[in-house]
């Protein structure tokens, strides 16, 4: 069954789009792998590993999790709703910094952002007709005697716990890393990232990303940018 969201991503061509393919060995845009740098004291294979599980999602933000279509709604209906979405917000920036976030590295906002939180809760909302309930089977793969009642509430009604007051906007750039090889990874991307984020974040499109498969990597297959006035 096909899947898809609404994810905040780079243009194809941004240099941080193109590093983030070649870190994770996979580039959306395209539907294809890349080869993968090579990285002093970390093994090719050690790499594939560590970023095996955010390269099936490709490089992204989260706006709106993964989710099957309802019954009888075409992915046109989707695109369409996400254009349309993209019509009422206008571009806004937000400065990054690398970290880790729990066993992962990504990148994530310096300082909280109005805008962002917004944007993903419009996403969230308006687009949730859209969305088939989860399974029973994709309900307990969220452990849902482990979250707060607040997080189960939103994972039936949305689909995803981590929405609203919960939401933390990252961009992934591992799987679970530790000890000295999650030290090594760190090292290797603030090296990469820091000359990409010096300049702030600009989020100006929405993308929507489509999965064939449960076992097939994510694709783009639509970015939306924003028609609104931009901040001067």
């Amino acid at each position: 069954m096909r899947r898809y969201a609404v994810y905040a991503v780079p243009p194809e061509r941004a240099p941080l789009m193109q590093f983030a393919n070649q870190w994770l060995g996979w580039d959306p845009y395209k539907g294809k792998k890349v080869v993968q740098p090579i990285l002093a004291g970390v093994a090719p294979e050690a790499l594939a590993r560590a970023t095996a599980d955010p390269a099936h999602y490709g490089f992204h933000g989260t706006l709106k999790a993964p989710f099957e279509l309802a019954s009888g709604i075409e992915s046109a209906t989707l695109h369409q709703g996400v254009a349309d979405l993209a019509q009422g917000h206008r571009p806004f920036s937000l400065d990054l910094r690398l970290a880790a976030v729990g066993d992962f590295l990504a990148l994530i906002p310096r300082e909280p952002l109005a805008d962002l939180d917004d944007l993903a809760a419009t996403c969230v909302e308006e687009l949730d007709a859209l969305r088939a309930p989860l399974s029973e089977a994709d309900i307990a793969r969220r452990n849902p005697a482990r979250l707060l009642p607040e997080q189960r509430d939103y994972l039936e009604r949305f689909g995803y716990p981590y929405v609203f007051e919960f939401f933390q906007f990252h961009m992934t750039l591992t799987g679970r890393v530790y000890g000295d090889e999650k030290a090594r990874l760190l090292a290797a991307l603030q090296e990469a990232v820091t000359p990409l984020i010096r300049d702030p974040f600009v989020i100006d499109a929405l993308g929507v990303f489509e999965q064939r498969d449960r076992d097939s990597p994510f694709v783009v297959t639509g970015r939306y940018e924003f028609q609104g006035p931009a901040l001067s």
